[in-house]
C-alpha cells in the first residue's frame, strides 16, 4: 500500500490497484473517478489528485482552476507522477519531465540541468 497527502485530504493505493480517498472534499479531491483501476502510483496536491496506471497513463481529478488535472493528451509512457500546489508533473520512461497547471514562478517551465 502507498499513501499520499494533500492539504486536507489523503489517498491510499491498495495492493489490488484501486485507490481510496478521505478527508475534506470541497473541490472533488476525494471523488475517485469511476472505474479507476490498475493504478501503480498516486500523489496529492493541495486539492487535486493524480494516479498513474500500469499502462503509463495518468488520471487527474479534483480542483482544476489552473488545469492541474488536465493531463496533456499526448502524455504517454509515464513512470512517476508528482503534484504540487496547483501544478502537476510526470516523468516519462525516456527521462523527460512534463509539467502542467499553474505556472506561477515558472513552476511548469521545465529546464534541463
Amino acid at each position: 500500500m502507498t499513501i499520499g497527502a494533500g492539504f486536507y485530504h489523503s489517498l491510499a493505493l491498495r495492493s489490488d490497484g484501486t485507490v481510496i480517498a478521505w478527508g475534506y472534499n470541497n473541490r472533488g479531491q476525494t471523488n475517485i473517478p469511476s472505474g479507476l483501476s490498475n493504478v501503480v502510483a498516486i500523489t496529492a496536491g493541495v486539492d487535486h489528485s493524480l494516479a498513474l496506471r500500469a499502462d503509463g497513463s495518468v488520471i487527474g481529478w479534483g480542483y482544476d482552476a489552473y488545469h492541474q488535472t488536465d493531463v496533456p493528451a499526448n502524455l504517454t509512457n509515464v513512470v512517476a507522477v508528482a503534484a504540487g500546489f496547483y501544478h502537476s508533473m510526470a516523468l516519462t520512461s525516456d527521462g523527460n519531465v512534463v509539467a502542467w497547471g499553474l505556472n506561477e514562478f515558472g513552476l511548469t517551465n521545465v529546464h534541463e540541468g
